[in-house]
């Protein structure tokens, strides 16, 4: 069709020349040679026109129509494809430097040219208005982006991460539902976010459904999911219903913890297995996953239920050294024992009530009248139930008793000299009686040490590829010297204290509040768990109730981010 009309273009054209000579047969030769020179001129410029065009025609991607070799037009489709990603590259590069109006530009351009839009071309927009800090824009773009039904995982993932930053929560979980709506199923990216903005924001209840929703949509969690359990629970404070909800969800993810506190079974993860032990680590040592305490303490409520309906706490005192050392000392000279109450070994240890009103504490060879008085005994035999004390300015020899010589006590203590102690199964500091108490060793926070060094490796290789520039063994030599120089030492106890439960102004009743005032250097996690009356865990600094982001940096923790 169209040589044709070229040749009857070429037809018109000579006819046209013909009319021109006879009507200038009629005119004067000069008026005629003008008109045949205009003539002439006219078809030297049509044909160096039909000429170009001619040789331009066959190399542009839109004449389809004249391309008869299949193999040429998948060539062309190639190259129209390559153009395309390279204009979306564009754009992302344009969205990372947050250059809206460039992004939009190329996105209007591409629309302009008829070319198939794709959803990661509505993406690239909405990053560049996140990535200027334009949310509100980037709310205004998804609903553009739903109406182009171009909305796929990836935009509402973006759109969720965003509003999770923004603390813009409610409307975070808002999009799950949008999603679910469309059509589209969550992933452990979509319910990561969502739990980490939990965990900040201290929203329990809703990252416990979360949390529920994972298990039922049959979602393999990831060492990410582990982590935003950790904050959410480190983040929880006072609840006041059954920690039944909280054992159920660890046991679907296989962490359910044993008597000792520690992740017993290793949850089925995405990526890689967990390790069991006093905090859980993923093979990648860049992955650190500690374990709440408020855990442990849930774990021994439920062990100690069939026999105690006790409250069980757990105090843990993190600072340095020389620190939780002289909170250790406070803590004794206020009655705590070093060792356990009930040893065998030391059968001699435990608070004692004298005949005058006096409380003694026995530890070891030690025996503290007060604060400020103690002195030394003198043990009796290899069974140590036996001992020599000096009483009133001379040496008495004391024996144990087993069964206690009133009905309460638990053992008395017998002296030559006719006084008679008396041991029983609780002891009050402050207002608070306390049972069945245990302290730990000051023991080194060997799961700091490995976050700081992971931390660390991780600035070194944002600042230099090389890192320090040095061979990769003495590099490594060299990080594992580094740690956060934190200690802790942890007291455990039964009692019918219940913190949630007792008035906030009544600080004499709280063993811990006076003990904190005094050792402002340090942090105080108290953690607690009483059967079907709830559960909880409160953080003190210089005496005063903090959160858990103050906490943290007062304490120096290193905190790993899960958002």
């Amino acid at each position: 069709m169209k040589p044709a009309l070229g040749m009857l273009a070429n037809v018109d054209l000579l006819l046209s020349g013909a009319a021109a000579i006879a009507v200038c047969s009629y005119q004067s030769w000069r008026i005629a040679s003008i008109d045949m020179l205009l003539l002439f001129s006219a078809i030297a410029v049509y044909a160096l026109l039909s000429q170009y065009f001619k040789l331009r025609k066959p190399t542009s991607c839109s004449c389809q129509e004249s391309i008869v070799d299949p193999q040429q037009e998948v060539q062309c489709e190639d190259a129209l494809e390559a153009k395309v990603r390279q204009e979306i590259a564009m754009m992302n590069q344009c969205a990372s430097q947050r250059d809206v109006a460039g992004t939009m530009r190329i996105f209007r351009a591409l629309q302009q040219q008829g070319v198939r839009m794709s959803s990661a071309m509505y993406n690239a927009v909405m990053d560049a208005w996140i990535n200027c800090g334009n949310v509100q824009a980037a709310e205004d773009w998804m609903d553009d982006v739903r109406d182009a039904g171009m909305a796929d995982l990836v935009s509402f993932n973006t759109l969720i991460k965003a509003l999770v930053k923004t603390r813009a929560l409610d409307k975070a979980h808002a999009l799950l539902e949008q999603m679910r709506e469309a059509d589209i199923q969550p992933d452990i990216a979509t319910f990561n976010e969502l739990l980490s903005g939990c965990a900040y924001e201290n929203r329990l209840h809703a990252g416990l459904c979360l949390l529920e929703q994972i298990d039922r949509g049959g979602i393999r969690p990831s060492s990410i999911t582990l982590d935003g359990i950790v904050n959410l629970l480190n983040g929880c404070r006072g609840q006041d219903e059954n920690s039944d909800r909280v054992c159920r969800i660890l046991r679907k993810f296989k962490l359910q913890p044993n008597s000792f506190g520690n992740w017993s079974g290793s949850p089925h993860l995405s990526d890689q297995p967990i390790c069991c032990a006093e905090s859980c680590s993923i093979a990648d040592s860049s992955t650190l996953v500690p374990m709440p305490r408020l855990v442990a303490v849930i774990s021994r409520t439920e062990e100690a239920e069939r026999t105690s309906s006790l409250c069980q706490h757990e105090i843990q005192i993190t600072g340095t050294l020389a620190r939780v050392k002289a909170v250790q000392r406070t803590l004794k000279q206020h009655g705590f024992l070093n060792k356990a109450e009930g040893d065998d070994t030391w059968p001699l240890n435990g608070h004692w009530e004298t005949d005058h009103g006096l409380t003694v504490v026995i530890e070891g060879k030690l025996v503290r009248w007060s604060r400020q008085r103690a002195s030394r005994l003198r043990l009796v035999g290899d069974d140590r139930r036996s001992c020599v004390l000096p009483l009133y300015g001379s040496a008495t020899t004391g024996r144990l008793v087993t069964e206690g010589q009133t009905g309460d006590a638990a053992k008395t203590l017998m002296w030559d000299n006719g006084d008679v102690w008396h041991s029983y199964d609780g002891r009050v500091i402050g207002q608070a009686a306390l049972f069945s108490q245990t302290m730990t060793k000051v023991l080194r926070d060997d799961m700091q040490d490995q976050a700081y060094r992971a931390r660390s490796d991780a600035v070194l290789r944002c600042i230099s590829r090389n890192s320090l520039c040095l061979p990769t063994t003495v590099e490594n030599t060299m990080i594992q010297f580094l740690g956060n120089d934190l200690y802790f030492v942890r007291v455990c106890f039964e009692s019918t204290w219940n913190p949630q439960l007792t008035d906030v102004d009544d600080s004499c009743a709280d063993p811990f509040d006076l003990t904190s005032r005094r050792n402002p250097r340090v942090g105080f996690r108290h953690c607690w768990a009483e059967p079907d009356k709830g559960y909880g865990q409160r953080t003190l600094v210089n005496g005063e109730e903090v959160d858990e982001e103050s906490f943290n940096r007062h304490v120096k923790f290193v905190v790993k981010k899960t958002c």
